[in-house]
């Protein structure tokens, strides 16, 4: 990395992971969303394909028209044949405060990827649908990465196709609580269009 006016490289002060401390408290959004599809897909695998390339050709991390910054869909990998992971993320400026071994401090600007405007996506996908399943970043992250991969989903199937209202199930929600252990603080459900349930959360 370049150095500044003082001759220190900001490469020194990098930690290594275990010396970092997780925060008090840390948001995580998470939502999923399913597209059921009125024509089965015969070749899954060629699917993920299609669907990855779409995703690439279409949004891409990049600087947009007009903007200043990068963002979109970054770091593709397959966990099998038919999940498909990657990230949906924007760059922010990010100023960094430091000192050079010289008793004052030193600014960076920097362009980076803070977790607020970073989504972890799954998409798990079968013959007859795929599966959505993003974690993290803020909501309005979230919703425009959920549309964008919806419009891929969409572009690179035969037929028609319904999409199904996003919801976890009691045993998908006991699931996600097992993946984090106990670091949860609590739990904030979002009451959608449930007159009922918005009437209990502002009791609570």
């Amino acid at each position: 990395m370049q150095e500044d006016a003082s001759g220190i490289s900001l490469d020194e002060l990098r930690v290594d992971e275990e010396e970092l401390r997780s925060a008090t408290l840390f948001p995580v959004s998470i939502i999923t969303c399913e597209t059921k599809f009125v024509k089965p897909v015969i070749d899954v695998l060629q699917l993920k394909k299609d669907l990855q390339n779409r995703i690439k050709e279409k949004y891409a991390f990049m600087v947009a028209e007009r903007k200043k910054f990068k963002e979109g869909f970054l770091e593709f990998h397959s966990s099998s044949d038919n999940i498909l992971n990657c990230y949906f993320a924007k760059e922010s400026p990010t100023k960094i405060t430091y000192e050079a071994n010289d008793l004052r401090l030193h600014t960076e600007r920097m362009r980076l990827i803070n977790p607020s405007f970073s989504v972890k996506i799954k998409i798990v996908l079968d013959e007859e649908s795929a599966n959505v399943i993003m974690f993290g970043g803020s909501e309005s992250m979230i919703q425009r990465a959920l549309l964008h991969i919806n419009s891929c989903i969409r572009a690179v199937i035969k037929g028609g196709h319904v999409t199904i209202e996003p919801g976890f199930s009691k045993r998908e929600m006991n699931t996600i609580l097992k993946a984090f252990g106990i670091n949860v603080e609590y739990i904030w459900i979002h009451p959608g269009e449930s007159v009922r349930f918005m009437k209990t959360i502002k009791k609570k």
